[in-house]
């Protein structure tokens, strides 16, 4: 097999050998590894295992190894699953892996890169037009050199860029192209793995979360040193969701196109992110798709209460339909539905219930939910740019097909 195909290969669930060993020891083994979004890499050794680690359950190990005499791959965070006889670990596990270099926990990396499985459909930027002859008639494509859009982030410079994968040209009926829009940090200090994850993959997760009000996830992992060729293509357990077909104008809450000033409302949330994590539980909040529960509404009451303190000064949520600024029929929010908010996470947390009954709570649970998400995505698209006319188009149009019911 080739790189690619061992690549494919260990991501559909293939088992491969090769050997491997705990960094910064010469102790190698041969072994078995395979990887699942679900459960992440397990590494079986085999043979004698002596020297290797027997702190049972703790995970903060690094195992290096070479699959198949030729490809790289790093275990981070692993730790030992299985002990046999005589204090013979035979089995150990991570959640996080890194394909294609042999780094430590400690590597700082100056470039990384990024894609969410919304990101694409947002910018909706195929970098195809239409090519018209002198008679205005249409009469081919032409596919324009990838765009990048500028950004202003934080300890880097910055780019969304636009990536296509086409296929054989010519005159073929089955003839498509895939685009890629990643996000591209190049920062001014070497930072490790994990200080440019959270720095810059986790707030564009939020990010793409809230434009498409959609689940979302990283796709795309890679870190790298330009300079002297170490590139690592970062793999992590979790949910796992493929891009939608696009349907530029429908289905998300906004998009790129109609942004003011990209890369101002780029630097406002990233600003926002450092603020709280509340735009994290709102992301939370978002990732449960359609399911209303008890839980979810709990997410996103304390996602408004983290915003309201590190945004406007306070716990008050009469404060955030202030500072909205729109019609209280484009989210929902009067004063009725602001005080049965309120007493439904009263119950719901504490089980304390003062002038609304259980029963009613339970009920309009749902209704509750959507109205304060609505109030959250109004008081955000304000924070990026948008103007008070902007976000009351923009909501109705997004609410359009299951409107919000009044109080």
């Amino acid at each position: 097999m080739t790189s690619a195909e061992r690549r494919r290969a260990l991501q559909e669930g293939a088992v491969l050998g090769g050997g491997f060993w705990v960094a910064g020891t010469n102790v190698q083994n041969a072994g078995t590894l395979e990887w699942s979004l679900e459960t992440g890499a397990v590494l079986r050794l085999i043979g004698d295992t002596n020297g290797w680690p027997t702190d049972l359950g703790t995970f903060h190990h690094t195992i290096h190894g070479i699959l198949e005499g030729s490809d790289d791959i790093t275990l981070l965070y692993a730790g030992v699953r299985t002990i046999a006889l005589g204090e013979r670990p035979t089995m150990l596990s991570c959640t996080t892996l890194a394909w294609g270099s042999q780094i430590t926990t400690r590597t700082r990396w100056s470039r990384a890169v990024y894609e969410t499985a919304n990101l694409a459909a947002w910018v909706a930027d195929t970098g195809l037009d239409r090519h018209q002859a002198k008679s205005g008639v249409t009469d081919g494509i032409v596919m324009r050199a990838p765009h990048r859009r500028r950004l202003r982030l934080p300890r880097g410079d910055s780019a969304l860029v636009t990536e296509h994968e086409a296929g054989p040209f010519g005159y073929r009926l089955d003839w498509s192209v895939r685009v890629q829009q990643r996000l591209v940090v190049n920062v001014r200090r070497g930072a490790t793995l994990e200080d440019l994850h959270d720095r810059y993959a986790i707030p564009l997760i939020c990010f793409t979360s809230f434009a498409s009000d959609r689940p979302d996830c990283l796709i795309t992992e890679v870190v790298l040193n330009p300079t002297s060729g170490e590139r690592a293509e970062i793999w992590r357990t979790g949910p796992r969701y493929e891009p939608d077909p696009w349907r530029p104008g429908h289905g998300y809450v906004f998009w790129a196109e109609e942004v003011p000033r990209l890369s101002a409302a780029f630097t406002r949330w990233w600003r926002l992110h450092a603020m709280s994590p509340a735009l994290g539980l709102f992301a939370d909040h978002i990732n449960l798709g359609l399911t209303y529960s008890q839980p979810r509404f709990l997410t996103l009451y304390t996602a408004m209460e983290g915003y309201c303190r590190s945004r406007l000064g306070q716990k008050d949520f009469k404060r955030m339909r202030e500072h909205a600024g729109v019609d209280d029929s484009v989210h929902g929010c009067s004063k009725a539905a602001l005080r049965l908010i309120a007493e439904s996470r009263n119950y719901v947390a504490h089980l304390s219930n003062q002038h609304v009954s259980p029963q009613e709570i339970i009920d309009t649970l749902p209704d509750s939910t959507r109205r304060a998400h609505a109030l959250m995505q109004a008081c955000l698209l304000r924070d990026i740019g948008f103007g008070r006319r902007q976000v009351e188009t923009m909501l109705r149009r997004y609410h359009a097909n299951w409107p919000l019911p009044l109080v």
